[in-house]
């Protein structure tokens, strides 16, 4: 159950072309929820490593070059993808 609350966390930066678009600057703020509420390590673990992709994401959004875009779309996806694969996987 840990494992996949940990890694539920990660659907959010998936979609967080969305939420940026949406929302702004402030979307990250939801991945405070993990880390202050959840009681499990893991699940915190994963919240701080997803809220750090998230400021990333969010910095590197700020400036727009075909240079950013690509970090962007790198981190956004094997960032995601590795975060998400290693919750699933109970690793911290």
């Amino acid at each position: 159950m840990e494992r996949k609350q940990a890694s539920n966390w990660y659907r959010v930066l998936w979609v967080s072309p969305l939420l940026m678009w949406i929302f702004g600057f402030l979307w990250p703020l939801i991945l405070l929820i993990p880390i202050f509420v959840y009681k499990s390590k893991l699940v915190s673990w994963h919240g701080r490593q997803a809220l750090i992709l998230a400021g990333l994401l969010v910095i590197i959004s700020n400036n727009f070059t075909l240079d950013s875009l690509l970090w962007f779309l790198v981190i956004w996806f094997f960032g995601t993808r590795w975060g998400q694969k290693q919750a699933e996987r109970g690793e911290c």
